[in-house]
């Protein structure tokens, strides 16, 4: 049997300041999630993004626990 739990999430994104930061296209940001409704629960991560030099191109991964 198939179960599904709706509801909603809220999220609170942290820059953080790294001393070996590579420059302005470089970043890192802790993530706090909140579930509410179906599922109640809390998530933290972490999310690592780099840009380049062309104007809306960039990559990023995300982890979380």
């Amino acid at each position: 049997m198939e179960q599904i739990a709706t509801g909603t999430f809220e999220v609170k994104l942290s820059p953080q300041v790294d001393e070996h930061n590579s420059g302005p296209l470089m970043g890192r940001l802790l993530i706090d999630k909140t579930f509410h409704g179906g599922l109640d629960g809390t998530s933290k991560g972490q999310m690592l993004s780099a840009g380049t030099a062309i104007k809306g191109s960039a990559g990023y991964v995300g982890l979380a626990k």
